[in-house]
């Protein structure tokens, strides 16, 4: 399950997600499929799929809010008073356990994890899931809480923000060099869809070298420190989280997708790694 209407602020962030997919979708298409969302809630389906789905866990995932405003925390708000009404909240490590005891999930069981470690958690959504006491568990990655690693959709994101040019060349792979118009945001908008789909698909050290490559392509320099929207949470945070309920595990130390990381010494890092990095922070985790 996807979290709905959280959005945040840069393309990165305007772009729609899917499960970590980036989406590539026309605008009418997209509308179409709204209209059709909206009239299946409105006709019961929900309530249908939920009766069927009853004995099954579920697992709703987020991944950013609003940085700023108070839309993404209304959103919230809304969105946990209906999860508390209509599911029994259950907590990764009470799952852990039933599954290892080969116990029944309870009737519409529901677990919330929220990935990746942005800061908006701490300033949006933390207050919010406390109020609703809400059992949560989100998932590190320890190099970018170490400011060693900035996320390579949000330099992706920079980039295109921040370009003076009217037009880039990108080297994206199987697609070869793909040529973006990004005068507008639109254009931007599409440049951004179109290359992170392609990105998502390359070998990590491909990938890598790329991300690496983007201030020639663009005509930019990085910043010294990570632009608003982009800061990761801090470990005192962590932990001050941590004796408030709520659960951490490992999201790997950069966030590469694994199937594209070729060398099995290197997968070992990344995993292990992240592990080995949170149990350092006291109280701060229980490693997945």
């Amino acid at each position: 399950m996807r979290a709905p209407g959280l959005a945040a602020n840069s393309f990165a962030r305007r772009v729609e997600q899917s499960g970590g997919q980036f989406q590539n979708e026309a605008g009418d298409t997209h509308l179409l499929k709204s209209i059709a969302r909206l009239a299946f809630y409105r006709a019961g389906g929900l309530q249908l799929v939920r009766y069927v789905n009853r004995r099954a866990l579920r697992v709703l995932t987020y991944h950013r809010f609003e940085s700023a405003g108070r839309s993404a925390a209304a959103a919230l708000d809304w969105q946990c008073a209906y999860l508390r009404q209509h599911y029994h909240l259950v907590s990764l490590t009470q799952v852990a356990e039933w599954l290892a005891e080969k116990r029944a999930f309870p009737l519409n069981a529901l677990a919330i994890t929220v990935d990746d470690g942005y800061r908006d958690f701490f300033t949006v959504a933390f207050p919010v899931f406390s109020a609703y006491r809400m059992p949560v568990t989100l998932f590190l990655t320890t190099d970018f809480l170490d400011h060693k690693c900035w996320l390579w959709w949000d330099r992706l994101s920079y980039a295109l923000d921040h370009t003076a040019r009217r037009a880039v060349e990108l080297p994206l792979a199987a697609r070869g060099t793909q040529r973006f118009s990004v005068e507008t945001e639109e254009q931007r908008a599409h440049a951004f869809r179109a290359s992170a789909a392609a990105v998502q698909k390359m070998p990590n050290q491909e990938r890598l070298e790329l991300i690496d490559r983007l201030p020639e392509f663009f005509g930019i320099r990085w910043p010294a420190e990570l632009p608003p929207g982009c800061e990761p949470l801090t470990w005192g945070e962590v932990r001050l989280m941590s004796r408030n309920g709520i659960e951490f595990g490992g999201h790997t130390k950069t966030h590469p997708y694994l199937s594209r990381v070729a060398r099995p010494e290197d997968l070992r890092e990344e995993i292990e790694g992240c592990k080995v990095r949170i149990e350092e922070e006291p109280r701060s985790a229980r490693p997945a």
